[in-house]
């Protein structure tokens, strides 16, 4: 008969396998710790194992370390204190971790090092002993010095790209991996915040094996943590997995960052940014706090003094461009002119891949460019022409309004093709206003909505061109109006010069007639009177001026000069001349005869005594008594004049 007692030892089987692990574990992280580490023997003091690390910091072979006890590494003078100290580990719980400092240990080549310690018991082979790690503070500081220095000189390299003014991409790159290796973590990032649209964008990251340099990378900004606490200089300690549900989020627990810092980046007041960096680890170092609350404290004094050179190089092109469009007014230029030397200035300005200034016509309801300025030429002049109904709503123009235009919303048409066939999917208009008068428009071309900055600009220049070009307008008609002038005061001078020469010549032939001759009023004073007149009344010219006709005429012909002057003046559609033979009175007493004839032209009656220039005019007058006289409507009261010819 065979019996058998069976017993249930998969507990201590399984107690005993998890011990080899631990055992396995242990000599694995023992093994390859790069601290100096042993086990000793709590009863004898003998070391039982030590580490390569220990081999290589004090000097002695495995060997000679297992024949050699613990006090044999100390000075003579510590080893009443090492006593003591063994007592007290041995006294100590098994999971107690001691830490104690101010050891010296001696190596094999007699030199003294200050150590640190961290022991606690543990049942080693079978016997009771103690696990020490030993941290040499020479090497200590000596890594803190380095680790100094390295800080140091990332910063010194910081603020050298600053005053050399350098990209701030470039810094960034520059002191990225230093950093990440610096803090002992496998990514570290640089980030740009977008308060208004809630994200955040990468400006670099280094990461182990590679690193990515400029923008693209978004996210959103709850992944920072607190955002007012970062406003306050505070930094985030994030736990990965608390955050909602996100790419962001997969990515950062696929890449094994359970927790990461977030060190904002604050300057003037203003948070423009974080560095973020993690590890699987739930907790940072001061160290490494304090690292990254100074780079990133550098990093946004770069990022705000770039922000800043470029507002002032942007507000200087603004400027510029304004001074320019002043210039082209004060020196009237053409619109044209204006036009062309505008667009391609505010093309590079605004960051747009084209810009426009039109013209509007109103009446027949179309838009023509002015000049246009694109990726790679200019185009000047009129000849592009296309419907008003592609500027927007023209009311809310003149109200001043930009518009907004979404190509592909547009109804289609050969205008809309041409548009996205070239690339434009959305465009600007801002007005141009003069006077309260809607003249034209700046278009902007651009791929996506521009930010309210450039929209202000635009509508700087737009206004500025508007008073420009209304102004050229208005300076080409003044100077159309001038050659206007210019050409009718021509005229008007050589017109004169025709009247002053026609003058002339009557002078000349006033004076110098053969017969006499007279201008009198209509009430027959004399006005103008030539010598031979004179010579034939025989009355000087002062004294023939201050008479009138009648006091010059013999009364018995008064009557006839009376009555041929009052037919004249009656009948006012009268034209020609008139000739009657009259005596005159001399100053002598004796009257002479001669032919008087009367001329009227227009409003004006001219009336001469003279002699006939035809022959047989000429016949009759030489048969005469010469003498002077005048006949003349004394009825009259017109400011005509008469001329008489007397010979």
């Amino acid at each position: 008969m065979f019996s058998a007692f069976v017993r249930d030892i998969s507990e201590r089987r399984d107690a005993e396998e998890a011990r080899r692990r631990s055992e396995a574990s242990f000599r694995l992280l023992f093994a390859v710790n790069p601290l100096p580490m042993w086990v000793y023997d709590v009863e004898t003091l003998y070391f039982l194992e030590v580490n390569d690390a220990a081999v290589s910091h004090y000097g002695y072979s495995r060997e000679e370390f297992l024949r050699m006890r613990i006090r044999d590494i100390r000075p003579h003078d510590d080893v009443e204190r090492l006593d003591a100290r063994i007592a007290e580990v041995a006294a100590a719980p098994r999971e107690a971790l001691l830490h104690s400092s101010g050891w010296q240990h001696r190596l094999k080549d007699g030199r003294i090092r200050e150590v640190e310690i961290a022991a606690h018991s543990l049942e080693f082979c079978g016997r009771q002993g103690v696990v020490v790690c030993v941290t040499d503070e020479l090497k200590l500081a000596q890594g803190a010095r380095e680790r100094a220095t390295e800080r140091l000189r990332m910063l010194h390299d910081i603020d050298r790209g600053l005053i050399a003014a350098h990209a701030p991409v470039t810094i960034v790159k520059a002191v990225l991996s230093p950093l990440r290796e610096l803090l002992g973590v496998p990514r570290v990032i640089v980030n740009l915040f977008d308060i208004e649209a809630g994200e955040v964008e990468w400006l670099a990251a280094a990461g182990r094996r590679r690193m990515h340099v400029g923008p693209g990378v978004r996210f959103s900004l709850k992944t920072m943590g607190d955002v007012e606490g970062l406003r306050r200089g505070e930094v985030q300690v994030v736990h990965t997995a608390a955050l909602p549900p996100s790419e962001a989020k997969t990515a950062l627990l696929a890449s094994g960052i359970e927790h990461y810092m977030v060190a904002p980046m604050i300057a003037t007041d203003e948070l423009i940014g974080a560095m973020s960096f993690g590890d699987a680890a739930s907790e940072f170092t001061t160290e490494q706090m304090s690292v990254a609350q100074e780079i990133a404290a550098q990093l946004a004094i770069v990022i705000a003094q770039t922000r800043l050179h470029e507002h002032v190089q942007h507000q200087a092109g603004r400027l510029s461009l304004l001074h320019d469009i002043d210039y082209a007014i004060i020196t009237t230029e053409t619109p044209q002119a204006m036009a062309t030397a505008v667009v391609p200035r505010l093309r590079d300005l605004l960051g747009v891949p084209r810009v426009i200034v039109n013209l509007f016509d109103l009446e027949s309801g179309e838009v023509e460019w002015l000049a246009a300025a694109g990726r790679r030429r200019v185009r000047v002049g009129s000849g592009v022409r296309y419907s008003l109904r592609l500027a927007g709503d023209v009311e809310a123009l003149r109200r001043g309004e930009p518009q907004v235009i979404d190509v592909d919303s547009m109804p289609p048409g050969p205008e809309i093709d041409a548009l996205r066939a070239s690339g434009v999917r959305s465009y600007v208009v801002v007005p141009m206003i003069a006077a309260g008068e809607l003249i034209g428009s700046v278009s902007l071309g651009a791929p996506a909505e521009l930010p309210a900055k450039q929209i202000d600009i635009a509508r700087e220049v737009a206004d500025q061109l508007a008073i420009g070009i209304t102004q050229a307008r208005l300076y080409e008609r003044a100077k159309h109006h001038a050659e206007e002038l210019e050409q009718e005061i021509a005229e008007r001078k050589r017109s004169e010069a025709v009247r002053l020469d026609t003058e002339e010549r009557f002078r000349a032939t006033f004076e110098q007639a053969a017969v006499g001759i007279g201008h009198t009023t209509t009430d027959g004073r004399w006005v103008r009177v030539n010598q031979r007149l004179c010579d034939m009344l025989g009355y000087s010219r002062d004294e023939l001026l201050a008479r009138t006709f009648m006091d010059v005429t013999h009364p018995d012909d008064l009557d006839l000069c009376r009555s041929d002057s009052s037919s004249r003046a009656k009948s006012r559609s009268w034209r020609g001349k008139s000739a009657i033979c009259t005596r005159t009175a001399r100053p002598s007493g004796s009257p002479r005869w001669s032919r008087s004839l009367g001329i009227r032209r227009g409003s004006r009656t001219t009336s001469s005594r003279s002699s006939r220039t035809s022959r047989s005019a000429s016949s009759s007058s030489r048969s005469c008594t010469t003498r002077s006289g005048w006949k003349a409507s004394a009825s009259s009261r017109a400011a005509s004049r008469t001329i008489s010819t007397i010979c």
